[in-house]
């Protein structure tokens, strides 16, 4: 038993790296250039999807604290967590909420099956 919540741990964690993963390769940005990270754009951002720091950091991959130490300036993400940022950029609420949705629904899949 406790394999098989091990390993349905592992299938859910690969899941939502590839879920992720294909939030990265939208371009940030069409003139090629690096995307940008400010902590007061990553609040208002969060802010504007009507999103907790919990449910923001769910869609990046990250923790909520990672998200508040982000948008305080005591930590700053990243080259592979800011084209993540910059691929939410062009989202709306609804689709965020989709996502969010989906992960929460393959976090919980995994969790009947144990």
């Amino acid at each position: 038993m406790k394999r098989q919540v091990a390993q349905l741990q592992r299938q859910v964690a690969l899941l939502s790296r590839k879920t992720l993963g294909a939030l990265a390769t939208e371009p940030a940005d069409t003139a090629g250039k690096p995307a940008r990270f400010s902590a007061k754009g990553l609040r208002v951002q969060r802010e504007r999807l009507g999103l907790s720091a919990d449910d923001f950091g769910g869609l990046l991959g990250v923790s909520a604290q990672s998200i508040y130490n982000w948008e305080h300036e005591k930590a700053r993400p990243r080259a592979e967590q800011i084209s993540k940022v910059a691929a939410l950029r062009s989202i709306g609420k609804r689709e965020a909420k989709a996502r969010l949705a989906q992960l929460g629904a393959a976090t919980k899949t995994a969790k009947s099956k144990s």
